[in-house]
């Protein structure tokens, strides 16, 4: 409880610094943007355990940039209408990011007079690196189970290919955070009080773009996805170590063909890509640890990778 309780007060120390820091360092700046809007929603079916159902899954996000810095208004999740095939909880998030976008444009060349001496120089585009804040709501579709967290993250995020030869772009999150439990069935059913604790979140995803991979414009829409996500409570009651909720992973693959790629035969449709998951696992505050398939579409208001 004394080793918590210090990691309590050094991790709100942590997070007032970055508060204020990254708060004068542009982002005051940034009231005065807009707001940049993007969402999609993804109509699937669901199926796991047994049991089948119909389901919606969303994204929305709200940003707002000055410079390297962003603010960031986020949700995702799903709803199903049969609540006990549901395995993915929905989150309200808040953002403040500081961003070290490393990418560096080609330069050189011929000038405008065609002096020969100019010698082109490569770019490059690696990937992005974020430090920040996160302050988020997160449920379950019943409203049994659900916490306040909030805490530090750092983040990788490829928004292309990670090497010229290997089509695959990865992005990783890493997440140290205080967590308040609101409510929680499933720990008033093991006698223990609504508690506080300290929790890692870290999360590992996967994209690798088959077409590129075999040189065919034909097999440019299809794309394999990955993600793996992992999830340990410190310093929580023993009946819930006991019960093995202190620890979770989560898994997730996918094959998605992308209805708007200008190579698909479907390059007009309203629907940017089909998809086909399977996933396993839990992820808190959901107490569900099922292998569960969904197959769908993703319908998108922004063309654009988005961040998570």
């Amino acid at each position: 409880m004394i080793r918590l309780t210090l990691l309590k007060r050094l991790h709100a120390r942590i997070v007032c610094f970055v508060m204020v820091y990254f708060l004068s360092a542009g982002l005051g700046g940034a009231m005065a943007e807009v707001f940049t809007f993007a969402g999609e929603v993804e109509p699937a079916y669901l199926t796991g355990d047994g049991d089948s159902t119909l389901g919606l899954s969303f994204k929305g996000s709200a940003t707002r940039s000055a410079g390297l810095s962003e603010i960031r208004l986020l949700t995702h999740g799903t709803l199903a209408l049969d609540e006990d095939v549901n395995p993915n909880p929905i989150v309200a998030e808040l953002k403040v990011m500081k961003i070290w976008d490393r990418y560096k444009p080609p330069t050189g060349g011929d000038d405008p007079f065609g002096n020969p001496d100019e010698k082109m120089e490569p770019g490059y585009d690696k990937p992005d690196i974020e430090l920040g804040l996160d302050a988020r709501f997160e449920t379950d579709q019943e409203r049994e189970n659900y916490n306040w967290a909030i805490g530090l993250e750092a983040a990788y995020i490829a928004v292309s290919n990670l090497w010229p030869s290997v089509p695959l772009t990865p992005s990783a999150y890493v997440n140290f955070e205080w967590v308040e439990t609101v409510e929680s069935d499933t720990q008033e059913g093991l006698g223990v009080d609504d508690e506080e604790y300290m929790r890692l979140r870290a999360s590992v995803s996967l994209k690798y773009k088959v077409g590129e991979h075999f040189k065919s414009t034909s097999w440019t829409p299809l794309a394999l996805h990955g993600d793996l996500r992992y999830y340990h409570d410190f310093d929580v009651a023993d009946e819930l170590q006991d019960a093995d909720l202190d620890s979770d992973l989560y898994w997730a693959g996918a094959i998605s063909y992308e209805l708007g790629d200008p190579n698909s035969v479907f390059k007009n449709s309203l629907i940017d890509s089909v998809f086909l998951r399977v996933s396993g696992g839990r992820i808190p505050p959901e107490t569900r640890d099922d292998t569960t398939l969904f197959l769908g579409v993703v319908i998108s208001t922004d063309k654009k990778p988005q961040k998570k």
